[in-house]
């Protein structure tokens, strides 16, 4: 038992916790490319499950749900090792595990066979997903796009704001809060934005892939656990 103790410390120690600002990396890479994985995930289940059932009286249906849920398993794999790669060696990610999936009858019928993903829990939680995620991933992408938005724009508004043509009707934002007149007073406010978005953007971007990260440990890895 203390080897066993003594092994696993070892291996901890070998494996460090990424940095602050790996850790934002991480975060944000995840958020981005979530909508761009989410999309064709999507489009490819919603449309074999609408042939799918549209053919299930002639029961050429049966394969082609099958066939779905078989594309619905291999984007689960996938966004189970993204997952995974949130957190490098030991973390939240490492519990992202793969639940057993039900294996094939050799004896039992050609229709049996082909309808043996339709029977299996997990491949209804795949396709479950596939569809969840769509939905999720927009909203992550939004969030971390608009709140790098306000960091890079609000630390940069000194400068490419003299580019924006104002005239003598123009009303700026720090007028209209009461906050101050002219560009100086403008440029402070956005810069303060900025600021306040840098401070807090590593939580952001933390909250936003852990909200996408536990969809998909809820519904791809917590019948392995």
């Amino acid at each position: 038992m203390t080897s066993t103790i003594e092994m696993a410390e070892t291996d901890t120690s070998r494996t460090p916790r990424p940095t602050w600002l790996h850790r934002i990396g991480l975060d944000t890479a995840y958020n981005l490319t979530a909508l761009f994985f989410a999309i064709p995930a999507f489009v490819v289940v919603v449309t074999g499950m609408a042939l799918g059932l549209s053919l299930l009286v002639l029961l050429f249906g049966i394969p082609v749900l099958a066939a779905t849920a078989y594309a619905a398993r291999g984007f689960a794999h996938v966004e189970r090792s993204r997952i995974r790669a949130l957190v490098p060696g030991n973390g939240s990610g490492a519990d992202a595990r793969t639940p057993p999936y039900l294996g094939q009858d050799p004896q039992a019928s050609w229709l049996a066979r082909a309808a043996t993903p339709l029977r299996d829990p997990q491949s209804w939680f795949d396709l479950g997903w596939t569809l969840l995620s769509f939905v999720s991933s927009i909203a992550v992408f939004v969030v971390t796009v608009t709140w790098w938005a306000l960091v890079l724009g609000g630390l940069s508004y000194w400068y490419w704001e003299q580019f924006i043509p104002f005239d003598d009707d123009s009303e700026l934002l720090v007028e209209v809060l009461r906050l101050g007149e002219g560009r100086g007073a403008e440029s402070l406010l956005m810069l303060g934005v900025g600021v306040l978005a840098l401070l807090t953007v590593p939580l952001v971007v933390r909250v936003c892939a852990l909200a996408q990260s536990g969809l998909g440990r809820l519904l791809l890895s917590s019948r392995a656990s």
